[in-house]
C-alpha cells in the first residue's frame, strides 16, 4: 500500500512504475513460493508501460531506467567472469561499470557527453540511496505524528544530498570532468545494440562453460571497446565548413565550425525564449560535439543578441566554455556590452575588440569585420552593429547583425561589400534593413532570416520578403525551417533544415 501511495505521490514516473511493477512481482513470487525472475518482471513492466503510452519508447527516462537493469542482468555476469574478484567492493564497481556500458549510446544520444568519473561517483552515491529513501518515508510518517522528530529525520536526508552535491561539484572541477562527444545517429545506436546483443550471446555461452583463456578475455575486451567506439558520432569532415542559423525564437544566433575545427558563435540571444542559452544554444552545440567555443562575437548589446551568451558565460563550469569574447570597437559599446565584458573577465574568458578590416584566419577560412570602424559616427545600437564577412575559398557569407539606416548605407561604401552566396538578413528581416540598393550590391543566392514564430514585431516584413524575391534569393527562415545548416568544402555546399527534409 505504501509503495502504491509513494508511486502516486511522485507522479508515477516511468522509473517509479517500473520499480513498482517489479517489486510487486517479487512479492507475488515470494507469497506463491515461486522463483522470482528479474528479466520476466522487467519485460512485463516494459509491456505495461508501453501499452499505456507507446511513445515512452522514445523517452530518455524509459530507456535509461530499463537499460540500467538490463546492464545489471546481461553485462554484469560477463564482467564478473572476465575479472573475478572476491572483494565485496568490486561488485559495486562492476555493477556501476555494467550500467555505464549499457547506457553509453543512449546517454550520448540524449545528452551528447560522458562523465568519466560517473563510475567512481556512483560507488559513493548508490549505496546510500536505500537509506535515504527509507529515511524519507519514515520522516514523512513521523512528521504526521511528532512533527519535530519527523523534521529531524527528513533533515538527515538533506545532509546526504548535501554530500552528493559537494562530491559532484568537486568532480566537476577535475580535469576532463565532462567530455562532449556529440549526438550519434539513431541508426548508429540501433547498430551498436545489435552488435552488443550478438556479443552477449557469445559471452554468456563462454560464462556458462566457465572456460576463460587469455584469447577469450582479450576478445571480450576488444568487443566491448568496439561497441563503445561505434557509438561515437563521426559527422564532421576535416576541411569542410559548417554554418548554422540557430532557432532561438525572436533573436539571433549563428554557429560556425572552421575547416580545422575552430568553433565560432555570432550572437546568441532571444527576446521570447527563456534561458535560451541553456535550453537552445548549449544543447545544439553539445549535439555537434562542441564543448568549447574559441570565439564568440557580439554584434551589439540588444538582449535578443546577447541574453544566451550571458547565461553561457556564467555557467561555463557545467555548460560550454568560451575562450574569447569578441566585441566591436569600444566607442560603440552600450552599457550592456560593458557589462558583458565584465562578466566575461570575471569568469575567465578573454575579451578582445575587432575593428574594420581586422579578422581571424585559418586554412583558407577568414572571418573579417567590415563594420563598425573607429570613426564611423554611428549611433549606438542597431546602426552600429558588427558586420562580418565569412569567406572559405569560393563560398562566402555576410552576417549583418541588426544593421540598418545609416549603418547599412555606410556599409555599401566598404570594399568588402560584394556579391555573396549567403546573406543573413539584418534585424530579423525588418522593413528598415536589407534595402533594394543594398541587395543590388550583394545579390545573395540564399537569404537567412532569424525571427520568432508569430512575433509581435511582424518580422520578417512583407516588403523585405518582396525585395528578396525580386533578387531571386532563396529564403530560409527559422519560423518555418527551424535551424538551418550549410556545410561546404568551399565549392559545393549542402543545405539542411531541421524541420524539413534534407534537400
Amino acid at each position: 500500500m505504501f509503495l502504491i501511495l509513494y508511486a502516486i505521490m511522485t507522479g508515477m514516473s516511468v522509473s517509479t512504475a517500473r520499480a513498482m511493477v517489479m517489486l510487486l512481482f517479487r512479492i507475488g513470487a515470494d507469497l506463491c513460493g515461486r522463483v522470482y525472475d528479474m528479466m520476466t518482471a522487467l519485460l512485463i513492466a516494459a509491456a505495461l508501460i508501453l501499452l499505456d503510452n507507446p511513445f515512452h519508447m522514445r523517452d530518455a527516462g524509459f530507456l535509461l531506467s530499463f537499460g540500467a537493469i538490463l546492464g545489471i542482468l546481461l553485462i554484469l555476469p560477463v564482467l564478473k567472469a572476465l575479472f573475478p574478484c572476491h572483494i565485496r567492493i568490486a561488485e559495486g564497481i562492476y555493477a556501476s561499470l555494467a550500467i555505464q556500458i549499457m547506457l553509453f549510446p543512449i546517454t550520448l544520444y540524449f545528452f551528447f557527453e560522458i562523465p568519466p568519473y560517473a563510475v567512481v561517483l556512483n560507488f559513493f552515491v548508490i549505496p546510500l540511496m536505500s537509506p535515504v529513501l527509507g529515511a524519507g518515508i519514515l520522516g514523512s510518517l513521523l512528521y504526521c505524528l511528532i512533527p519535530w522528530v519527523g523534521t529531524w529525520v527528513l533533515k538527515s536526508t538533506g545532509i546526504v544530498f548535501g554530500v552528493y552535491e559537494i562530491l559532484c561539484k568537486w568532480c566537476m572541477r577535475l580535469p576532463y570532468s565532462r567530455i562532449v562527444i556529440g549526438q550519434p545517429d539513431w541508426k548508429q545506436v540501433i547498430l551498436c545494440y545489435g552488435m552488443l546483443f550478438l556479443f552477449l550471446i557469445w559471452a554468456r555461452r563462454i560464462v556458462s562453460e566457465g572456460e576463460w583463456n587469455r584469447r577469450r578475455r582479450i576478445g571480450t575486451c576488444v568487443c566491448l571497446m568496439l561497441f563503445l567506439g561505434i557509438s561515437l558520432p563521426w559527422r564532421w569532415k576535416v576541411g569542410n565548413v559548417q554554418v548554422t542559423m540557430l532557432d532561438v525564437g525572436q533573436g539571433d544566433g549563428i554557429y560556425m565550425r572552421g575547416p580545422s575545427g575552430v568553433q565560432y558563435l555570432m550572437d546568441g540571444g532571444s527576446s521570447d525564449v527563456k534561458e535560451v542559452g541553456k535550453y537552445r544554444i548549449e544543447p545544439f552545440l553539445k549535439s555537434q560535439g562542441v564543448g568549447r567555443l574559441d570565439y564568440v562575437f557580439l554584434s551589439h548589446g540588444d538582449e535578443d543578441h546577447i541574453s544566451g551568451v550571458r547565461e553561457m558565460l556564467v555557467r561555463q563550469e557545467t555548460g560550454i566554455r568560451i575562450r574569447t569574447l569578441v566585441l566591436p570597437v569600444e566607442e560603440v559599446w552600450e552599457e550592456a556590452l560593458r557589462e558583458m565584458a565584465q562578466i566575461a573577465r570575471k569568469n575567465g574568458t578573454k575579451v578582445m575588440t575587432i575593428r574594420e578590416g581586422e579578422g581571424i584566419e585559418e586554412e583558407g577560412f577568414r572571418v573579417q569585420c567590415l563594420q563598425p570602424g573607429e570613426n564611423d559616427g554611428l549611433e549606438l545600437g542597431n546602426e552600429a552593429s558588427m558586420v562580418l564577412r565569412v569567406e572559405y575559398r569560393d563560398f562566402d557569407f555576410l552576417l549583418t547583425g541588426d544593421v540598418e539606416g545609416k549603418g547599412e548605407e555606410l556599409l555599401m561604401e566598404k570594399e568588402g561589400i560584394k556579391e555573396v552566396d549567403v546573406l543573413k538578413a539584418a534585424h530579423h528581416g525588418s522593413k528598415n534593413s536589407t534595402k533594394e540598393n543594398f541587395l543590388e550590391r550583394v545579390r545573395p543566392k540564399i537569404a537567412w532570416i532569424s525571427a520568432g514564430r508569430e512575433n509581435s514585431y511582424g518580422h520578417p516584413h512583407p516588403e523585405t520578403v518582396r525585395r528578396l524575391e525580386t533578387y531571386h534569393a532563396k529564403r530560409y527562415s527559422t519560423q518555418t525551417s527551424g535551424a538551418v545548416t550549410i556545410e561546404t568544402d568551399g565549392e559545393k555546399f549542402r543545405i539542411q533544415e531541421y524541420v524539413r527534409k534534407e534537400r
